[in-house]
């Protein structure tokens, strides 16, 4: 018999190939919280270790969402990783 569901290989494949065309933008750079600084945008949902939403993708971050989001991490034990656009 088949060893893969020829449907599901290409539906893999086309989400696969997609990577390809993803640009520095769309993926982002990935930064821990001390990195960040003010006047940077998130290139993704930024969101805890249990599903929680913090910041949605575009966000522009200022000292006052750095410093909970540092807070965040402080009081849940957590460290996060922010992705934010590669500045142009």
């Amino acid at each position: 018999g088949k060893r893969y569901d020829p449907l599901v290989v290409k539906a893999f494949m086309s989400e696969f190939n997609k990577i390809g065309t993803l640009s520095a933008d769309d993926i982002g750079l990935a930064l821990r919280t001390e990195q960040l600084a003010p006047g940077m945008v998130l290139a993704r949902d930024l969101s805890a270790s249990t599903g929680e939403l913090l910041l949605s993708k575009e966000h522009v971050l200022t000292g006052q969402a750095i410093e909970k989001i540092r807070g965040f991490e402080r009081i849940g034990g957590e460290a996060l990783t922010v992705h934010v656009r590669a500045r142009k």
